[in-house]
């Protein structure tokens, strides 16, 4: 099994590089012109989040909105999905199902540390029929599917509700400020102010909530792919398919450049008895590891 590959990258580094880079340089762009105290106003943000989430929570269950935020939560500090590293490890349980029987994996569950893969094992071990096994691992891909939609159309309606409330927010500024326009000796200064309820709700629509919204799909979209790729995985291991024609099916689900990179690690590659238990070896040693950083962390 290939060592040089990256295991494991933080998934949600590029989102949270994307939120301080676009913050960063707005809160440098304002500074620069030493009016950051000018763009800060809490009245005004009250507005725009009081509203979006007020209007959230009309259009979708609270619960929904709870979880939502907890899906973000989980991507940004999920792992990176490697399916190169996943058809590696199947193509493994594949082999040693073959030559050892489907219970020899009984012994590996305690190192599998994807739930879903654990999961799928744990069922054909338990002799449950093709059928039926693509019946479950099926409908646990549709029911992540599900619960990433709601949470994806909630911060996209919030993404269109931030503008909204902005505009609402400057509209209240405007009528404030026009009531007393024959004592308001600064109008530039009041208008300004009205103004920014308009800054912040554009800020949240395209900074935080549609981008994340993005993200959240993205992140189901990989989750999805690997969770076929292991459905189809075990199904071709209770029907006794050969590993190699399974390789070839594993192999249709990684981008180009990914089937490139495996191809090119494991061109040439024989194996034989030694050769997959070096390669068994070597996984449960980086599994040990992981419990090992889990239990210090």
């Amino acid at each position: 099994m290939a060592g040089t590959l990256t295991f494991y990258k933080d998934m949600g580094k590029s989102t949270l590089i994307g939120l301080g880079a676009g913050f960063g340089l707005i809160v440098v762009a304002i500074a620069s012109e030493n009016g950051l105290m000018a763009f800060i106003s809490v009245s005004s943000m009250i507005i725009v989040l009081g509203g979006v989430l007020s209007a959230a929570m009309i259009n979708f269950h609270h619960r929904d909105i709870v979880k939502s935020f907890r899906l973000v939560q989980k991507a940004l500090s999920r792992k990176d999905i490697n399916l190169i590293e996943q058809v590696e490890v199947l193509i493994m349980f594949a082999r040693r199902a073959r030559r050892n029987g489907l219970l020899v994996l009984d012994a590996d569950l305690k190192y599998v540390d994807d739930s879903y893969l654990r999961t799928a094992i744990e069922l054909a071990v338990d002799g449950v029929s093709g059928e039926d096994l693509e019946s479950i691992l099926t409908h646990e891909i549709e029911s992540v599917k599900r619960e990433s939609n709601i949470a994806t159309r909630i911060f996209r309606a919030m993404g269109g509700y931030a503008p909204a409330f902005g505009m609402i927010g400057t509209v209240i500024g405007l009528v404030l400020m026009l009531r007393t326009l024959n004592q308001n000796a600064n109008m530039g200064a009041s208008l300004a102010v009205a103004l920014i309820t308009t800054f912040y709700g554009s800020i949240l629509a395209n900074l935080v909530f549609i981008p994340l919204a993005g993200m959240l799909n993205e992140s189901t979209e990989r989750k999805t792919i690997k969770r076929r790729l292991i459905m189809t995985g075990i199904l071709s291991m209770t029907s006794g398919e050969n590993p190699r024609l399974l390789e070839k099916k594993l192999l249709s689900f990684l981008s180009s450049d990914e089937r490139d990179q495996y191809m090119e690690e494991h061109s040439g590659e024989i194996y034989n008895h030694k050769v997959e238990e070096k390669n068994y070896e070597n996984w449960l040693s980086r599994q040990r590891d992981k419990e090992v950083l889990i239990e210090a962390g």
